[in-house]
């Protein structure tokens, strides 16, 4: 599977991202994302943010680490999180803490949701956000007294840019990456299993 470059292509304005196709939107994220913040739902399940995968299930991630569930058991300001939303931690963004949700559940008020707008397919801004040169833009606009407590807080995502294809290629970038990740994790499954067998 292979993209093939755009005829034309045109200075998007912004040093970080350099020149884009000529039909692409540059846009402030305040167009692209409404922020949600629907509480008071205790009963769902409690969602998690990382750096390497994203929006996960709590649980997994304490079946995979030796840590404890921290959350309070008051949720009642915990945010409601639809499958499609895109997820990102505030203390940790600038890191790659991003993501889009397959679930359906609650997380803590550490996390920003964001809800995609009409015209964004949220795989492709989930994509679009975890790139390195998001998380550069992420710190630029992140702010405390040293990086351990820096934030990026909604208002400052707003301001930052990014670029929006027609939705179509949207989905075609979409596939391409899914297709390409799949290769890299069986290559890396396969690696590990020829480890195991030398050793």
């Amino acid at each position: 599977m292979k993209l093939s470059p755009y005829p034309v292509y045109k200075d998007s304005d912004l040093s970080w991202l350099g020149q884009v196709p000529e039909h692409w939107a540059v846009l402030p994220n305040r167009a692209l994302f409404a922020e949600v913040k629907d509480r008071d739902h205790p009963e769902e399940q409690m969602l998690s943010v990382t750096i390497t995968k994203g929006v996960i299930r709590q649980q997994e991630m304490l079946a995979d680490t030796s840590k404890k569930d921290s959350s309070n058991l008051d949720k009642s300001a915990y945010k409601l999180v639809r499958p499609g939303d895109i997820v990102y931690d505030k203390m940790r963004a600038w890191q790659g803490a991003v993501g889009v949700s397959n679930y359906r559940g609650i997380v803590s008020p550490a996390y920003v949701v964001q809800r995609p707008r009409a015209g964004a397919d949220s795989r492709y801004l989930h994509y679009l956000l975890r790139t390195p040169a998001f998380a550069k833009e992420a710190e630029r606009w992140s702010y405390g007294i040293t990086s351990d407590m820096w934030s990026l807080r909604p208002e400052h995502f707003k301001m930052i840019y990014g670029c929006l294809p027609p939705l179509p290629e949207q989905a075609t970038i979409v596939r391409f990456l899914d297709y390409v990740d799949r290769r890299i994790r069986r290559y890396i499954r396969a690696k590990q299993t020829l480890i195991k067998l030398l050793e």
